[in-house]
């Protein structure tokens, strides 16, 4: 069965590389839960971004913050390897899938910050635990619907949430 952004997957598995290990190609199906931490700074890519997480990472996140008495942005940065300057994740989006998406399933990459000094910089290590999803072609014209945005016809917009940034 075809996805809204199926056209999109093969062009975007370098980018999906550069942030997940062992790529797995999934379907999302109607009906799933997903999360997405923003920036403030980036409205119109909140909703478009491609990296996303579903229902059961985010469970693993909120009891990771809440062990450690952490925000919930911290914990994402930390799980999610998400470097300050890529994001400040103080918006976090619920959506439901609403029609059937293709997407890049995987695990975190290490992510290392280099710095113009030529020093290494920022090392971050995900939990290699938590699965996320690099969905492409969202802010992409939807197929039979050109008005509106793939992720216009793909997500029901649950909630948006500023949280406190991590």
């Amino acid at each position: 069965m075809k996805t809204l952004n199926q056209d999109f997957m093969k062009s975007s598995i370098s980018d999906a590389r550069k942030g997940l290990l062992t790529l797995t190609k999934t379907t999302l199906s109607p009906g799933i839960v997903m999360y997405r931490f923003g920036d403030t700074r980036y409205l119109d890519r909140i909703y478009t971004g491609p990296w996303w997480i579903s229902f059961t990472p985010f469970e693993a996140l909120k009891k990771y913050a809440a062990f450690r008495n952490q925000s919930l942005s911290a914990a994402a940065r930390k799980c999610l390897a998400i470097d300050t300057e890529w994001s400040n994740l103080d918006v976090l989006v619920r959506v439901v899938v609403k029609e059937r998406l293709s997407a890049w399933a995987g695990t975190p990459r290490t992510q290392v910050i280099k710095k113009e000094s030529g020093y290494t910089g920022v090392r971050w290590e995900p939990d290699r635990d938590i699965t996320q999803l690099f969905i492409p072609g969202l802010y992409q014209a939807a197929p039979n619907d050109p008005k509106h945005k793939i992720w216009q016809n793909a997500f029901m917009v649950q909630r948006r949430e500023n949280i406190s940034a991590g």
